[in-house]
This record gives C-alpha cells, sequence and structure tokens, in this order.
C-alpha cells in the first residue's frame, strides 16, 4: 500500500500509483519515472513541498532520488526544469566515466555474474560489450519481484549473452566468473553500501572464491547518513499463508560491508 495515502489528490494519479507501486526497477529508471510526472504535473500540485517530502520519505531507499527531491526542495520548487535537465544529463555521462575508470586498471571481463536490475550495469554492459562480443553475464533472478528476469531480457535484447539463474545456484556459477558486479542503491560514509536483498550473498561467495566484486555507481548515490534500517515489504509476495505458526519476512535492500567489496567504481 502506497504511503502516500490520498493518491487521487494529485493529478495523474493513475500514473503516480504506478510509479509508486514499481517494485521492479532500479533507482535510475524510477528517478527518470519521477522526473518525467514531475516535469508533466508539477505546476498542478497544490502544495509541491509536502508532495516532495513525501516522495522523498518514500523512496528513502534510493539516495540517488532523495537527493534529487532535496534539490528541488531547497529550489522551493523552482527550476524543476533546468534540475531535472541537469541530472539527466549528469546520468548520462556517468555511465561513460564509470566504464573508463574501470577500464584504466583492469581488464574487460567476459563473464560476469550479477543480481537485479540496474539502468547502470545495463549502461556500462553495453561499454563491455562494445569491447568484447565474448560476454556472458550470469544473472540472479531476485526474488520476489523477478526483477532479474527483466533484467535478462534487456541485455539479450542488445545480443549479449545471459544465464539466469537462481540465488540459491551463486556458489555453482560464480567460481569461473571473472568478477562479480553490482550497482547501488546507496553508498554509505563507510563505504558499506545498499542494494537490493542478495548482494551481500552474492559479496560473501565471490569472497569466498576469490572473486573479485565490484560495485558501479554514481557519486550522486553517496549519503551522509551511516543509518539504514530497511522497511519491510508485504509479506504476501513471499506466501499466503493462515498457519499462525509461519512467520514470513520480506525485505528488499540490505547492507553490503565494505570489508566484502574489492573496488566502488565511480565516474
Amino acid at each position: 500500500m502506497s504511503r502516500i495515502l490520498d493518491l487521487k489528490r494529485f493529478p495523474d494519479f493513475e500514473n503516480l500509483k504506478i510509479i509508486l507501486d514499481d517494485n521492479t526497477s532500479g533507482s535510475s529508471e524510477l528517478l527518470y519515472k519521477i522526473q518525467n510526472y514531475l516535469h508533466q504535473n508539477a505546476g498542478n500540485i497544490s502544495d509541491l513541498n509536502s508532495f516532495l517530502y513525501q516522495l522523498k520519505d518514500y523512496f528513502n531507499e534510493f539516495q540517488v532520488i532523495t537527493s534529487f527531491l532535496d534539490r528541488l526542495i531547497e529550489s522551493g520548487g523552482n527550476s524543476l526544469d533546468k534540475i531535472i535537465s541537469d541530472s539527466q544529463e549528469f546520468s548520462t555521462k556517468c555511465y561513460q566515466r564509470i566504464f573508463d575508470n574501470f577500464n584504466k586498471n583492469h581488464d574487460i571481463p567476459e563473464r560476469i555474474i550479477t543480481i537485479s536490475n540496474s539502468t547502470t550495469l545495463f549502461e556500462i554492459f553495453k561499454l563491455f560489450y562494445n569491447v568484447t562480443q565474448n560476454l556472458e553475464i550470469r544473472v540472479c533472478e531476485s526474488r520476489p519481484q523477478l526483477e532479474g528476469r527483466i533484467f535478462s531480457s534487456k541485455l539479450a535484447e542488445q545480443g549479449i549473452a545471459v544465464k539466469l539463474i537462481t540465488e540459491s545456484q551463486i556458489p555453482e556459477f560464480i567460481v569461473d566468473c571473472d568478477c562479480a558486479v553490482i550497482g547501488a542503491d546507496k553508498i554509505l560514509p563507510d563505504n558499506s553500501i545498499v542494494n537490493k536483498v542478495g548482494s551481500r550473498l552474492l559479496a560473501i561467495t565471490a569472497n569466498h572464491f576469490s572473486v573479485p566484486f565490484f560495485v558501479f555507481a554514481s557519486k550522486n548515490k553517496n549519503s551522509d547518513s551511516d543509518h539504514f534500517v530497511p522497511d519491510e515489504r508485504n509479506t504476501d509476495e513471499i506466501w499466503v499463508t493462515k498457519n499462525n505458526f509461519i512467520s514470513i519476512k520480506n525485505y528488499y535492500f540490505e547492507t553490503v560491508n565494505s570489508k566484502l567489496i574489492t573496488e566502488i567504481v565511480q565516474e
């Protein structure tokens, strides 16, 4: 259920509900959808600042979104188009810069394992593919929303070879990978990161098998806060049962300790 309770108070509320209920897009893609919504509707929202604060609370796991909303709040809702334009221009340029910074110090990998659905990884994997057509990406399906299927389809449309696996198969398919690569929804001051559940499992397994574990993320994912408490999501996504002796837990996000990360590559 949306934490913005009365959606019908806002213009184009059906589209807004789709954005709020989107549990499969990465943070950069969600930001783009929010920007488009604001570009079209901000002038018709009576108390824009209150609305922006509600959005910020709702998307608190996504640093790139909260940072963008902070800029809008600080501007008093002014210069909306310029702030959106600056943000989108930054995103477009940062993918190439992250790729370049990785390429300075590392060989381009041909066999990568990853998790979830990330616009940042999608754009950078396309750049990898331009260098080597032998690229193969092993994608964890990422329960409970299975956004790994979405990411696999997007990569396959680019001609990139994909193996879609369950998280339980990570140990089997990581051993001959050149590296593990994930994105990040938030980078904490101690260089630990927040990302989709399963990222920590991937990091621990990579460390066990001495496979380098990289995080690709733009600097607008950096957070000043070292405090992260994940929200519990709808348990029906895991299983619907009337058995009172079964307790179900459903968290989307978790932290990965900096000690498990080989390198955070930024622009």
